[in-house]
């Protein structure tokens, strides 16, 4: 075999590869923006949509901007009892979560009404609740997940650093690197 023939075929398969390289970053992104349903691994049942937890909380927007009037509207106190469903705890264990002190708890519930510092904590933890079991896929084991201490995080468990937004970033970025596979 000539030795043109032998550049241009180890130039061919360079290009094949770089080409499929190419090929198959662009699906990995187009799988990004294609929504999913998940189901759960033990039962096999569909996975609720982010938007059915939200909804059920008064987060009623599709888009960012009407999320934002939500949260400074405030939402019904009922938004409590609906995540501390979702979290199997008692409202009173989410009020730490939140940051809402017991006497702040008893007000809000007489008035119905939590107001939009809280809001916008309570829709934090809701979604990280959300994106665990997105990535998890399993309520069971996302719960078990937000309320386990990990090496990861300092150390902390994953709900405990929900009272702060920057905590919230954080277990939301381990919970992407878990979904990426990339060892924490």
């Amino acid at each position: 075999m000539p030795f043109g023939s032998i550049i241009l075929a180890i130039w061919h398969i360079i290009k094949v590869q770089a080409m499929s390289e190419n090929t198959a970053e662009n699906n990995h992104r187009s799988r990004r923006r294609i929504r999913v349903i998940k189901t759960d691994k033990k039962t096999g049942q569909f996975l609720p949509a982010r938007t059915e937890l939200f909804a059920k909380m008064g987060f009623t927007s599709d888009d960012r901007m009407g999320l934002i009037q939500t949260i400074r509207k405030g939402v019904n106190y009922t938004a409590l009892n609906v995540l501390a469903d979702s979290l199997s705890i008692s409202v009173n264990d989410l009020s730490h979560y939140v940051d809402i002190s017991d006497r702040t708890l008893i007000r809000r519930k007489k008035q119905g009404l939590l107001n939009p510092d809280e809001t916008e904590r309570v829709y934090r933890v809701g979604s990280l609740l959300v994106r665990a079991t997105e990535v998890l896929q399993d309520k069971d084991e996302a719960l078990r997940w937000l309320k386990t201490p990990k090496k990861a995080l300092g150390g902390e468990v994953p709900l405990d650093l929900a009272d702060t937004e920057v905590g919230a970033d954080e277990v939301k970025d381990l919970l992407g690197r878990i979904e990426h596979g990339v060892f924490t």
